[in-house]
């Protein structure tokens, strides 16, 4: 029978120290073996900026033209990657023809326009961020959706975003 792999947040059982030269924002992570094999203290960490955070938006029915709905307020830091990759977006209802919504930072009352999400008609999402590099979230900076032009056909907009922390 395989064995179902088992991971750990913070130290093992055997209460063994991690390996030094781990950082003290990093989440620190223990494989251990289910007894079919030597339990083993193989201690790792994952880097910040490397844990995934997701970030969800969900408009249900036909969102207003030119319109921005708040979004997001962050509690921590986060990254979103370069053309936000490994996001996701659905509509109930393709749009009638290419619409493009803009996500909005707002960093001590300075709002920038930080990416968009254009939708084909076919309903295929294409994200991009302002010049194609990642984008810094800091605590107390807050996201916005700005809508296009009301579109007749579009409606039940949602996303998800892979942040990273």
């Amino acid at each position: 029978m395989p064995q179902p792999p088992a991971i750990i947040r913070l130290v093992s059982a055997a209460n063994i120290p991690p390996p030094t030269g781990i950082p003290s924002s990093a989440d620190i992570i223990t494989w251990l073996s289910d007894g079919a094999f030597p339990i083993a203290n193989v201690a790792g960490f994952l880097q910040p900026g490397t844990r995934p955070y997701d970030i969800v938006f969900s408009l249900p029915g036909k969102p207003n033209g030119s319109f921005t709905y708040p979004w997001l307020a962050i509690g921590r830091p986060l990254i979103l990657p370069a053309n936000l990759a490994g996001a996701v977006g659905k509509l109930i209802a393709n749009p009638a023809g290419t619409t493009t919504f803009t996500i909005n930072k707002t960093t001590s009352g300075t709002t920038t326009g930080i990416a968009t999400v254009s939708f084909a008609t076919s309903g295929v999402p294409t994200f991009a961020t302002t010049g194609g590099v990642a984008i810094n979230l800091a605590v107390n900076d807050f996201l916005t959706l700005v809508t296009p032009t009301q579109d007749a056909s579009l409606s039940g907009l949602m996303l998800t975003v892979q942040a990273l922390r």
